[in-house]
């Protein structure tokens, strides 16, 4: 199986795993498993999910994480470096993300205030990330 094919399966296994129509019961833990396998693959769609449900600390199918907002700049980056021919990308840019995907009301008042400081950290993991893949 290629890495291409195997992003893929994860998501969609990921995806299936919240869907009653293929499962008996849903099962959020394994979902997020198999959501992170496809996003550590390079699968961009995985990488969005994945720093929405990070900045929210939960996804509307019940998957659940601890809420950390410079890992969820991370994900947002390393998807954009990837699909976005490696533009550099801004505190601002990412900002806009956060306001479109209606996450900002679930950032509080103090990670407002920390924000530049996660977004460097962010970016920092990301840089690590991309370095080693």
């Amino acid at each position: 199986m290629t890495r291409f094919e195997k992003m893929k399966s994860y998501l969609a296994l990921s995806s299936m795993l919240l869907n009653e129509k293929f499962v008996t019961k849903k099962d959020p833990e394994k979902s997020l498993y198999y959501l992170k396998k496809a996003a550590n693959l390079g699968d961009t769609p995985a990488q969005i999910e994945l720093a929405s449900i990070l900045a929210k600390g939960h996804s509307s199918g019940g998957r659940a994480l601890k809420k950390d907002i410079a890992e969820s700049f991370k994900w947002r980056i390393i998807s954009d470096y990837l699909g976005k021919d490696n533009v550099e990308f801004s505190l601002k840019q990412m900002k806009a993300f956060y306001d479109t995907d209606n996450t900002k009301h679930y950032i509080t008042g103090e990670d407002i205030k920390n924000e530049e400081k996660f977004f460097l950290e962010g970016k920092r993991r990301a840089q690590i990330w991309i370095n080693s893949n």
